[in-house]
Parts: structure tokens; C-alpha cells; sequence
């Protein structure tokens, strides 16, 4: 876990990526309102999909709920959000990773299942991550 340079973006430019070290097993909050959204990620199947697979954590500061909100992201779709018992510190340490233009990614564990009324599709995302953040990693 750590630092690690990936090919992102339009110009395959390099963007520096910390991933969060695992932590616990905590779920996603608001994703009721985030689940048709997920549809277009995971498209219609009948089949229930399970995966493992990064969530991106950005800060939602104009969020007129919260304004400690830290979006969870996954394949770039809003999926919900940390849980606000956390969110406040989350929030000084990803204002910290994006001033070092990190990329913040966190391990989730995604359940989505589509429903023939596509009005209640299901899901459930759950994050690997502690309450406190660790420390940022050291330049390279």
C-alpha cells in the first residue's frame, strides 16, 4: 500500500495515488440515494455482482449537509458518502492529499443487483478504513 503512480487521464500523464491502508469494515452512507447511478456502472444483470475494488475519497466541501463530507467514489460514480462520525477528520487529510495533488483511494467491497423494476435496484458498498487517517505518505 502507499504511494503509486498510474497512467490516468486523457494525456497519460502520471497522477500520484495514495491508497489508504485497510482498517474497518465501515458502510457507505446515503447510498439509497446513489444506487440508480451505480446501474450504470455495473449495467443489467440478473445476476447479483460482488467485487472488491477501489473507491476514490473526495472532499464534498459545499455540501449543504456537511460541509466535512467526503464522497466515495467508485468508477468515478457517486456512491455515497464516509460515515459523518468520521468525515470531519477524513476531510483534513484528504484538503492535505489534494494540496500534494494525491489521489485518495480506499479498498471497497461493492454488492449491486439490478431488479427487473428499475426502481429498486440494491446495493451495498462497504469501505476497509479506519476512523482516524493515517499519516500521508512521504514524497517521492
Amino acid at each position: 500500500m502507499g504511494f503509486l503512480r498510474r497512467l490516468t487521464g486523457s494525456g497519460n500523464t502520471p497522477q500520484p495515488e495514495w491508497t489508504v491502508p485497510d482498517g474497518d469494515y465501515r458502510e457507505v452512507a446515503g447510498l439509497v440515494h446513489h444506487v440508480v447511478e451505480l446501474g450504470k456502472v455495473f449495467g443489467r444483470t440478473d445476476e447479483a455482482l460482488t467485487a472488491d475494488m477501489p473507491a476514490t475519497l473526495v472532499r464534498d466541501p459545499r455540501n449543504k449537509y456537511d460541509p466535512n463530507a467526503v464522497e466515495v467514489r467508485i468508477r468515478g460514480v457517486l456512491a455515497g458518502y464516509l460515515p459523518r462520525e468520521i468525515a470531519a477528520a477524513w476531510s483534513v487529510r484528504l484538503a492535505e492529499a489534494e494540496a500534494r495533488g494525491l489521489v485518495v483511494r480506499a479498498k471497497a467491497h461493492v454488492w449491486y443487483r439490478w431488479a427487473r423494476d428499475e426502481s429498486r435496484p440494491g446495493a451495498w458498498v462497504h469501505l476497509w478504513i479506519d476512523e482516524t487517517p493515517p499519516p500521508l505518505p512521504e514524497s517521492t
